[in-house]
C-alpha cells in the first residue's frame, strides 16, 4: 500500500483566474518545502511539461522533464522516461 504524506493541488483554472498554486508559478512547492523543512540542494522537481520544470527551477530545485525533448535547456537533467530519471538521480 502506498502513503502519502500530503497533498497539495490548486483548484484554480488557469483559464478563468490566476494563481501562483498553478505551475509554472511555485507557490504550492514552497509550502511544501517549508512544512516539511525540505533540503532543496537534495531534491528534485521531475515532470513531463516544461511548466513542472520551470516551477521547480523557480524553488531552488533540480529538475528533470521526461518524456520531451528540453529545447530550452531549462531542465537539470532530460529524460525519455520516469525510469531512467530515477536512476540518474539515484547515481548521483
Amino acid at each position: 500500500a502506498t502513503t502519502f504524506t500530503d497533498l497539495y493541488y490548486s483548484p484554480y483554472h488557469q483559464e478563468i483566474t490566476q494563481s501562483l498554486s498553478r505551475k509554472p508559478d511555485s507557490l504550492l512547492l514552497e509550502k511544501a518545502i517549508a512544512k516539511y523543512t525540505i533540503d532543496i540542494e537534495n531534491s528534485w522537481m521531475i515532470g513531463d511539461q516544461v511548466r513542472d520544470v520551470i516551477a521547480g527551477n523557480k524553488a531552488g530545485l533540480q529538475t528533470v522533464l521526461i518524456g520531451q525533448e528540453d529545447v530550452n535547456k531549462v531542465a537539470t537533467l532530460n529524460t525519455k522516461t520516469l525510469l531512467e530519471a530515477a536512476q540518474l538521480i539515484l547515481k548521483g
